[in-house]
């Protein structure tokens, strides 16, 4: 190989990279990887397959001639069960296919009969990051024995590059997935909750405490001891059993934001969102217990009551009967 096709090679190489590395998205970071993987192979289409650690598609783009191919997840996994990708991950092994027509582990379509598309190139490679598989990538071109030694290189090396990229968008993915589903959680509870920083003061605060304690005051910064006398005997003095990762409840009265006491209940444990600690207040109403409790107070001291005198009148009958027998 000649000095100026070897710097050729390694300025393809490194404009690759580039062009991975600008994505954190997942859908863009597949479909980045199979248009590089044409343009610079002169392939006709492509498609690649993430999937999770149980082997399960989770993303995919596929691509026939610049236009992106809707597809369905019933697709997806007939191409991993009965296609050549499905070979690729039992093996994660390459596989380069010259003549379609004539290799039983390509899974024949529709446009590979003789008077449509016919036969073809393929080439399907492994996605790797820190030796685990993360996707499946197929490269196909309509003529059959396109494909040379110097190609099929290129492709292994664009795979190789892949293989973190996709990676780092799959885990970008999953963390999106889990801090929205936590945000949803966070809104749609019906206990106020408080999120602070390890002085107390509030950080953000869900639907539910805004309707209750009003909203935040972004000029005038609030503390959680604003709507509540914390109990330091149970937390510790500046959270020292928070910071040990214990999770405390304690009953207290919370000022609304119409000035009245409302009983509750703090559940008060640490968290971690986005790799900083922070402390949650889940503020529960006990209004109706403490109401409940009340009554059944009331109840039990109208009974004795009751009972008592009666009770008084019979036990003096019994005495007078207990004296008057010999």
């Amino acid at each position: 190989m000649t000095l100026e096709k070897t710097n050729s090679s390694l300025e393809l190489l490194l404009r690759i990279s580039r062009e991975l590395a600008t994505t954190l998205d997942l859908q863009e970071a597949l479909t980045k990887v199979i248009l590089l993987s044409m343009e610079n192979v002169g392939a006709e289409r492509g498609s690649l397959i993430a999937f999770n650690q149980a082997h399960e598609p989770i993303a995919a783009a596929i691509i026939i001639e610049n236009r992106v191919v809707l597809h369905t997840l019933d697709q997806l996994c007939t191409i991993l069960d009965k296609g050549l990708a499905g070979k690729v991950i039992k093996t994660q092994q390459p596989v380069w296919i010259e003549d379609t027509s004539k290799d039983d582990r390509w899974l024949r379509r529709p446009d590979d009969a003789k008077d449509k598309a016919g036969a073809k190139s393929a080439i399907c490679l492994a996605l790797l990051a820190r030796e685990q598989l993360v996707g499946v990538l197929t490269i196909v071109h309509p003529v059959p024995n396109y494909f040379n030694s110097e190609q099929f290189s290129l492709l292994q090396t664009i795979a190789d590059l892949s293989g973190m990229t996709i990676h780092n968008a799959s885990l970008y993915a999953s963390l999106q997935a889990s801090t929205q589903r936590y945000q949803e959680l966070f809104e749609d509870s019906i206990d106020p909750i408080f999120i602070t920083d390890w002085k107390g003061k509030i950080i953000e605060s869900n639907r539910q405490a805004s309707h209750l304690f009003g909203k935040l005051d972004s000029t005038n910064p609030q503390s959680i001891q604003d709507f509540h006398i914390v109990d330091w005997y149970s937390v510790g003095e500046d959270f020292i059993h928070l910071r040990a990762g214990n999770t405390i409840k304690y009953e207290a009265e919370m000022q609304t934001d119409n000035h009245k006491f409302m009983p509750s209940e703090s559940h008060v444990h640490k968290v971690l969102i986005n790799e900083i600690e922070v402390l949650q207040w889940i503020i529960r109403d006990i209004s109706e217990r403490k109401a409940l409790d009340a009554l059944r107070e009331d109840l039990m001291a109208m009974i004795y009551h009751d009972l008592r005198s009666p009770l008084a009148n019979i036990v003096s009958s019994l005495d007078i009967l207990n004296a008057l027998l010999p």
